[in-house]
Formats: structure tokens, sequence, C-alpha cells
């Protein structure tokens, strides 16, 4: 009707617009919000429903559990502040994770538990510091007993070779040249068919 100037009709148009888009969006959301509203009311009636089934409950048996319960997840342990933690998430039928309120700790017991946590850190302190200074020897005597049974193995692998070659009955050396009664050693295998047939011309 010519009484706005294009321009301040097209902001106003602009600002309509948007604000039109805005309250689409928000009437959806409630829309959503509403729906999950009444989803929920109608598994509350259903979670009361069974509850009100199961009033008496004298012994907890596998039928009730199942009804109750939708499923349990058992995380991966963790170690925090020296304790051993591990959390279990338990979902309800109906009413999905079951969130347990945080439990109050009296000064008393907050002071066991850092007495606790203190005890804890000193006698990791004082392990860390025992395998700083025992490490060294303990590796050294491994070393050196591993060192003696290798040679102490080779040593009686090497006479036991020595003898079986010096032998002379027939079964030995049937047996030999069969492949079995062969001692492995660093050295090498003692004896070889080789030289059972060499030396007993088999």
């Amino acid at each position: 009707m010519g009484k706005l100037p294009d321009r301040r009709y097209e902001m106003l148009s602009s600002d309509y617009e948007k604000e039109q888009q805005g309250l689409e969006i928000s009437m959806q959301e409630i829309r959503e919000k509403l729906m999950q509203f009444e989803d929920d009311t109608d598994r509350t009636g259903e979670f009361i429903f069974l509850v009100h089934k199961y009033t008496d409950i004298q012994e907890l048996t596998p039928a009730i559990i199942n009804e109750f319960v939708d499923k349990v997840l058992i995380h991966k342990a963790e170690r925090i502040d020296g304790e051993r933690v591990q959390e279990i998430e338990v979902y309800l039928n109906f009413i999905g994770k079951v969130e347990l309120p945080a439990q109050e700790i009296s000064e008393k017991e907050l002071t066991e538990i850092r007495e606790k946590q203190r005890i804890r850190e000193r006698n990791a302190m004082y392990q860390r510091r025992r395998r700083a200074k025992f490490m060294p020897k303990t590796k050294a005597i491994l070393t050196e007993a591993d060192g003696a049974e290798k040679e102490r193995t080779l040593a009686e692998a090497r006479a036991q070779a020595e003898e079986r070659l010096k032998a002379d009955d027939t079964s030995h050396i049937a047996s030999v040249v069969a492949g079995e009664n062969k001692i492995i050693v660093e050295s090498g295998i003692f004896p070889t068919k080789e030289e059972v047939r060499a030396k007993y011309e088999i």
C-alpha cells in the first residue's frame, strides 16, 4: 500500500520468517518431548504394575530377576588412587538405567579412607625402593645360575655323546642310525648318521 519503504518491509519480513522457523522448531521439540513423556509414563505405569505384582517377595528367584532386570553391563576394572574400581550399570525393564544416589561419607569414614590410602602409598613406595635396590643383584644371580645350568647341561650332553660314540652294541647303533638318541647341544648334534656309518661301516 506504499505505507512502508521496501527496505523496511524486507527487514520485517525476514525477521518474521526467522521467528516463524524458530517457532516451528520449538513446536517440533515440544511434540517430541511430549511423546517421550507419554511413553515414559506408560512404561512407568507398567513398572509400577510389576512392582505391585511382587509386593511380598519371600525368595529372590531367577524368574523374578528376569522380569525386573533388562540387562547388566559390567565395565573393565580400573585402578583409581590405588583402589580397584569397576563400574556396573543395571538397566531395569520399562524404566532403563538405575541411577543410585551418591553415597554420603561421614568424617570418620573419610579419615579411615585417607589413612588406608596413605598406608597403600607408603607400602608402594617401599616396594619400589626395594625392587630398585635388589633388582640388579637378583638379575645377576639369575643370569649366573642360568649360565651355570647351561654349562652343566652342555657337559652332560658331551659326556653322553662320547659314551654313545664308544658303544659297540648293535641295537644302539641301529637306533642312532634311525635318528634316535641324538643329543642336541650348542656346539652341534652328536653323533650324526654319517659319523656312525663311517665308524661302523654300515
